[in-house]
């Protein structure tokens, strides 16, 4: 398992998959909520324009996040709709996509050193990667992403495009909220219950049920033959770990990344 470790930078906070680089050749970043110039209620590392921040905060938070992984150029990231929409990002359209996000979740390149990111507070943000192809995707996936089975999508578009085999592919599943927190509703659940049958991804407590979204995307990259020992998770709740933004928790609130580059 890829442990994450927390890192510093000044104020900011965040998690860096080190292990990754040495095992798949990529660098994989969470940022944190710490360490920003948003305010409240959107304190403070918020990397979100939308969401009804102060824009030049926003701008400077992203500046921050580049000095702090010492990216250079920019962050490529997508208008996120809960989708199952996947972009390829490549020479012919880099600059399009710089210029204009387009509406999707899940971001593929094997452009180096081009560094993708997606944003969430509570959703699944997932990076895949190839290790012998050299490609790397982000995903954000909540309940109607997982449902629409993105990361099953994301895999196949990797075979399909990029002649990937699942056997050299890798995922990590970054801080999002977990079972312990994630209670839905009837009609959510007979909906997975659609999809996926009846299984642990899913507890009963007091009436109420609670949805294991990680468990979920586990799940998909498993069935598309990523094998076990290659699925790394973060084990970090969102909902209850206040380093990081959480919508269930506090509904007006900023958004967090998970952002990954590959490695020349």
């Amino acid at each position: 398992m890829c442990v994450l470790e927390e890192k510093h930078f000044g104020d900011a906070v965040y998690l860096n998959a080190s292990q990754m680089g040495t095992k798949y050749g990529i660098d994989v970043f969470f940022t944190s909520r710490l360490g920003g110039s948003s305010k409240k209620p959107y304190d403070s590392l918020n990397l979100a324009f939308h969401v009804g921040d102060d824009q030049n905060a926003v701008k400077q938070n992203r500046q921050k996040v580049s000095t702090m992984f010492a990216l250079d150029g920019h962050i490529y990231t997508l208008k996120q709709m809960h989708s199952s929409n996947i972009v390829a990002l490549a020479y012919k359209n880099k600059h399009h996509v710089k210029n204009e996000a387009p509406e999707a979740d899940a971001l593929v390149t094997s452009l180096k050193r081009a560094p993708i990111m997606v944003l969430g507070a509570d959703c699944g943000l997932v990076v895949l990667t190839d290790k012998a192809k050299r490609l790397i995707a982000v995903v954000h996936s909540g309940w109607k992403g997982t449902a629409q089975k993105i990361v099953a999508k994301v895999i196949d578009h990797m075979q399909q495009n990029f002649s990937c085999c699942p056997r050299d592919m890798a995922m990590y599943l970054g801080p999002s909220i977990r079972q312990c927190c994630y209670d839905i509703g009837q009609e959510v659940l007979d909906r997975f219950k659609a999809i996926d049958g009846t299984g642990h991804y899913y507890q009963k407590n007091n009436h109420r049920f609670f949805l294991d979204l990680p468990a979920l995307l586990k799940k998909q990259a498993l069935q598309k033959g990523i094998l076990v020992q290659d699925i790394h998770d973060s084990h970090i709740c969102t909902y209850c770990d206040g380093r990081f933004f959480s919508y269930r928790r506090e509904k007006i609130t900023g958004r967090h990344a998970a952002i990954a580059v590959l490695r020349s």
